[in-house]
């Protein structure tokens, strides 16, 4: 493995098949066409494979197809309920040189395929692969895949170079010789085969082809988790997702031992257990009991065939660790401990036992999952694991963390000081800080009415139905102050000193809101402005104050009370809650950065 230069060279022109494939998708694929077919020159066919939709699919594409002579659609007459078949459909159509694929609902980035084809020309590749990256939506946020992988340009005479190539179980971001697949009988698997591109990415790194690896950015996986239907990686509620993935696993290891590729097929087995794992175990404890028995079962059962060897290899691995637990015990345990361990970074709970000997355990238990390699661990790559608690106050709110010690390793560390980036390092919705600070001061006033309520009720005063308003009118209230906390926060986060000029900005509302003097009586006078009037009476303090008033005083009757002033309650809390919301979302990932 080398890093390779770029020739500057224009790419070859109309040298590139990219299929597309969907199954009642009648509202994306046409992006996801229009996406390929902007490449530019260099696609020199789009094969658009529709897996027999009932959704009008195959209308709009003959209609796109009408008016753009590069673009095919292929009809496929039976649904096969997988992403394989079509693929597959889409390899025998090709006629052009190089082949890549494109699901309906994701899209090629601009310079996807002129990256991937100048890669594969200038180093005679039979494969070249680059950067995709998870946008979730509607949010827009980006996760790059596999992102070590594509750092830099390089060449492989071989996949076992660079055995993390396992990893990279996709095949949506690489460019294949086409004539490379044929020659090899390369095809994915057929019908409904979940994960289908774990078995085909290992057939095509058994064949040992010279591959190019880029750092562009070639896909954009379009992750849709609030979708009516998930794609079918993302459905992991049932216990099927879960048999199917081992099953493509195993597979994948098969066709690489079966080639005499062992550390790829090694790396393979390796990665079933820090990745596939991992995200399962982190879920667990989210499911229901029938599924936990069953997930548990049938992972003991496949951990069960690999070899000693493999599972004695750094046994203290996060994944390794959880393997050995499923391994050991008949039935699910420890599911919270698990989850943590899963976790990225890993975070072992305790307790943290030891044997009669002294030996550091999983637990008393489970004597024979031992963790003595621990031992001999250094401290930044421990388990260790923190707790957090959030304790909100008016002035400054208060974090408390506490390291467990690790079998003496922390204290035997002895760190001087310990230099955290709280908000970049704990994940959390951002939001929740603020939020948290408007219900603190909501809970302060409710023990003050509280109070408030006992001391009239001794004094004789009556209970009146209009107390009842004081509840809406407090939610609204609250609503709005959440939203103004938000938007404060945000700018804090940019301008800190800005925290110095608000008790003076509070104080100076405070004063123009009515609280001291009455609104209805600086509006009986001829000489005010009508405009002024009205600033005054919508002015969300004053209509909170209003509104507090008329629930809670008898003698403030429903006719001193501003027109409208509930729909402006109302109005102020919606446009401050979900305006502040969103400006505050809207640089969520800055928070923390300094």
């Amino acid at each position: 493995m080398h890093p390779e230069p770029r020739d500057q060279h224009p790419a070859p022109v109309a040298q590139v098949a990219v299929v597309v494939i969907g199954y009642n998708d009648r509202a994306h694929v046409g992006e996801a066409v229009r996406s390929a077919l902007a490449q530019g020159p260099a696609v020199a066919e789009v094969i658009a494979v529709d897996d027999c939709s009932t959704d009008g699919s195959d209308a709009l594409l003959t209609g796109l197809a009408a008016g753009e002579p590069r673009l095919r659609v292929v009809r496929r007459s039976v649904n096969s309920g997988g992403c394989g078949s079509p693929r597959n459909t889409g390899i025998d159509a090709a006629t052009a040189p190089y082949v890549m694929f494109l699901d309906s609902d994701d899209v090629l980035p601009p310079g996807a395929v002129d990256a991937l084809l100048a890669a594969a020309t200038d180093a005679r590749a039979q494969v070249a692969s680059g950067l995709c990256v998870r946008r979730e939506l509607p949010s827009g946020r980006e996760q790059p895949w596999q992102a070590p992988l594509y750092t830099a340009h390089c060449v492989l005479a071989r996949p076992a170079q660079h055995p993390r190539l396992v990893h990279d179980t996709l095949c949506v971001n690489k460019l294949y010789r086409t004539d490379f697949l044929r020659d090899h009988g390369i095809r994915f698997p057929e019908g409904r085969f979940l994960y289908e591109d774990f078995v085909f990415t290992a057939r095509v790194l058994a064949a040992s082809p010279r591959m190019a690896l880029v750092p562009d950015r070639v896909y954009v996986w379009q992750v849709r988790r609030s979708a009516g239907r998930l794609s079918l990686s993302l459905d992991r509620g049932g216990i099927e997702n879960w048999t199917a993935r081992v099953q493509a696993c195993a597979l994948a290891y098969d066709i690489l031992l079966g080639a005499g590729q062992k550390e790829l097929a090694r790396a393979a087995r390796a990665k079933f257990l820090d990745h596939d794992v991992r995200m399962y175990a982190r879920e667990l404890g989210l499911r229901e009991a029938p599924y936990r028995r069953a997930w548990w079962e049938h992972t003991r059962a496949y951990l069960a065939r690999y070899d000693a060897a493999g599972r004695e290899l750094d046994p203290d691995a996060p994944g390794r660790l959880l393997a050995r637990v499923v391994l050991a015990s008949p039935e699910p345990r420890d599911l919270p401990r698990l989850r943590e361990l899963a976790a990225r970074p890993a975070r072992l709970l305790p307790p943290y036992a030891r044997t009669p000997e002294g030996d550091p355990v999983w637990s008393a238990d489970l004597p024979e999952v031992g963790l003595r390699p621990l031992l001999t661990r250094p401290v930044a790559a421990l388990p260790l694991a923190v707790d957090a608690e959030l304790r909100p106050r008016a002035r400054a709110s208060v974090l408390r963390l506490r390291l467990h010690e690790l079998y003496g390793k922390v204290a035997e560390a002895g760190p001087p000081e310990v230099d955290v980036g709280l908000v970049r390092a704990l994940h959390f919705p951002r939001a929740a800080l603020p939020i948290s600070f408007a219900l603190q001061q909501l809970q302060q006033l409710l023990f003050s009415m509280a109070a408030l309520v006992v001391i009239l009720l001794c004094f004789g005063v009556p209970v009146s139905a209009s107390w009842v308003l004081a509840l809406p009118a407090l939610a609204l209230q609250f609503t709005f102050n959440a939203g103004v906390s938000m938007v404060m926060a945000r700018m804090g986060a940019k301008t800190p000193d800005i925290a110095q000029l608000m008790p003076f900005v509070l104080r100076t509302w405070m004063y123009v809101s009515g609280v001291m003097w009455s609104i209805d009586k600086l509006a009986d006078k001829d000489d005010l402005p009508h405009i002024v009037t009205v600033l005054l009476e919508i002015n969300p303090a004053a209509v909170y104050l209003d509104l507090m008033r008329f629930a809670l005083i008898d003698s403030f009757h429903a006719s001193q009370l501003p027109p409208h002033v509930w729909a402006a309650a109302i109005g102020w809390a919606l446009a401050a809650g979900i305006g502040g919301f969103i400006y505050f979302w809207k640089a969520e990932e800055t928070y923390g950065r300094g």
